[in-house]
């Protein structure tokens, strides 16, 4: 609105007040105040993300986890034997299973190990472990055995001890049965910085029945 000169000085100034746009007062309010909620919102923005990412690793470790129980939980329902070997600082399962999947064959069985080997320790964190897995031949001398993970398949990293008294996974029990034996492990386990993803799994093979098996792991 233009004020002309024959209107009165009241009017001409209160045009010029209302054409005169925001006052600087007013324009730094404004500004700090479109600051204040673009930083809120940022950090509500940042905050979902973060948790988003945490929950999509827990989830993708779970998984891992859960496959590596799919796989040892086949080997022990599949086994002819098991038995424990020997691993500096860690531990090593060893089942013997039919390689081509069907009921005791005597010579087609191979020796399939799980082992935990130790990884560096990290500063004010338990003593980690990563979950391996290998199969050997029968008669190969190597399945009781390991020094280092040298050709061994990684399956899931940065395991730990639910407990520090409690091993990762049990020396192999033995259960007489009706027609054999029931071989059974106990794996206790924790995730490093995950106090959720902990948890007790325990494995048990089919009743395998007395028989002498051909080559030995």
């Amino acid at each position: 609105m233009i004020a002309t000169k024959n209107e009165p000085r009241e009017s001409r100034l209160a045009a010029a007040k209302a054409d005169s746009g925001f006052s600087l007062v007013e324009l730094l309010v404004y500004v700090i105040l479109a600051s204040i909620v673009l930083a809120v919102g940022a950090n509500i923005i940042s905050a979902v993300y973060r948790t988003q990412q945490r929950v999509t690793a827990d989830a993708s470790q779970s998984q891992t986890m859960q496959l590596a129980f799919s796989q040892l939980n086949y080997a022990m329902r599949n086994t002819n034997q098991v038995q424990a070997g020997t691993v500096t600082g860690g531990y090593l399962l060893v089942t013997r299973i039919a390689a081509n999947g069907t009921s005791y064959p005597r010579p087609a069985d191979i020796c399939r190990d799980w082992m935990f080997y130790p990884n560096a320790a990290v500063s004010g964190q338990p003593q980690s472990y990563t979950f391996y897995t290998r199969d050997f031949a029968l008669n190969s001398g190597l399945a009781l055995t390991a020094t280092s993970t040298s050709g061994w398949t990684p399956i899931v990293t940065s395991v730990i001890k639910d407990s520090a008294a409690d091993p990762l996974i049990s020396a192999p029990t033995t259960t007489s049965a009706s027609g054999g034996t029931i071989y059974g492990v106990t794996f206790k386990y924790a995730l490093v910085g995950k106090s959720t993803l902990t948890g007790t799994q325990k494995f048990y093979s089919r009743v395998v029945p007395p028989t002498s098996l051909v080559g030995s792991c």
